[in-house]
């Protein structure tokens, strides 16, 4: 058995870190090991999974608590664990290698960097140091992954490794979401929602890049439209407690259903009527291939990769229009759903797929 060192930012909830443990829980574990480098530690499920699947969680404290400190305590690390030979580092840009250099330095094999994004929020040091690594990242890295074609040309673009990047989608376990009405009437019952209700869903963090405020402004328009229109949030984050005001303000905060953070997002989704993502920037929205997987029309903002688009249900809008144009939309959409997920598997969104290229990489 190998261990493989996954290295990323915290275990906490996000896209990436569902990717991740959608891949570990699947993958040969007499074969293959997964454990952790971390720089954050959040009160979540992930972790005590890990340790369950017989993984193991190491910390270095962030570059936020100084350049020095974080590169010293990832020299000692590295130098005190000479059995990774593997490590596979998950992020949204360039701006922060120093885990992949030191790894370099210390002789590990197989060092991989994955782009899982196709922009980034940071100020413009960041920026900047995003675009100057992309001189040197193929002196640090050997294997260049990307979620989707928009997340390998924001990290790669322009570098000398720009033509070995390899895309490998965010597989899902489609099995698990494919639409049961049963499980609908539970969902709808458990929050009390009217048959004849039309649900609008999102997953995603609280944070400006995913536009919460923008869905509450559709949904009040859609109440304009037909008064039994529900909002389904799900996910936490720094803009929770903010987007909660302005529900009140907009006077609809009874229709929103604020579930924070649920380990049974597949059952939830059962009961929402159209998928909507406003997003600003999105590397590939696992979550667009879950809502699919569904069964559920998905309107999306049209900076998203065209990538995600799958089914005939899907389509894509600008976030400069009006909040109306989207809920005129989503009313039309909501009765479009398509149950048939043959194309999901064709196209090789199930997490098995996913799971045999990284197996392949791996082991290779």
């Amino acid at each position: 058995m190998i261990r493989i060192l996954q290295i990323i930012d915290h275990m906490g909830s996000g896209g990436i870190q569902a990717f991740i443990m959608n891949v570990y829980r699947n993958i040969d574990r007499n074969q293959i090991q997964f454990d952790f480098l971390l720089h954050h530690q959040y009160d979540h499920a992930y972790y005590k999974e890990i340790e369950r699947l017989g993984g193991h969680i190491h910390y270095v404290p962030p570059r936020s608590e100084g350049i020095l400190k974080n590169r010293k305590t990832l020299n000692n690390f590295f130098d005190s664990h000479p059995e990774y030979q593997i490590v596979h580092m998950h992020e949204s840009s360039l701006s922060y290698i120093t885990p992949l250099q030191v790894a370099s330095e210390y002789g590990v094999r197989k060092r991989i960097i994955h782009s899982h994004n196709s922009n980034i929020a940071g100020n413009q040091l960041h920026r900047a140091l995003h675009w100057w690594h992309k001189k040197s990242v193929h002196k640090v890295a050997t294997h260049y992954l990307a979620c989707g074609e928009l997340a390998a040309k924001w990290m790669y673009g322009g570098s000398k490794v720009e033509d070995n990047a390899k895309v490998v989608y965010n597989g899902i376990d489609i099995k698990s979401y494919e639409f049961n009405t049963s499980m609908r009437k539970s969902v709808r019952d458990e929050f009390g929602i009217p048959d004849n209700a039309i649900v609008i869903g999102h997953v995603g963090r609280f944070d400006d890049v995913k536009n919460h405020h923008y869905l509450v402004d559709i949904l009040a328009a859609m109440k304009e439209i037909h008064d039994k229109s529900y909002l389904m949030l799900i996910g936490n984050g720094p803009r929770f407690e903010g987007t909660k005001h302005y529900a009140k303000e907009l006077n609809v905060e009874n229709n929103v259903l604020f579930l924070g953070i649920r380990g049974d997002v597949s059952r939830l989704l059962q009961g929402v009527d159209v998928f909507v993502l406003p997003s600003f920037y999105e590397g590939f929205p696992v979550v667009a291939v879950e809502a699919q997987s569904a069964g559920l029309p998905v309107l999306m903002s049209d900076t998203i990769s065209d990538e995600v688009i799958i089914k005939e249900n899907v389509e894509q809008m600008s976030i400069q229009l009006p909040a109306e144009k989207w809920a005129k939309r989503i009313v039309e959409l909501s009765s479009q759903r398509i149950t048939d997920n043959d194309i999901l598997y064709k196209n090789g969104f199930d997490v098995s797929s996913t799971v045999k290229f990284l197996s392949d990489l791996y082991l290779s």
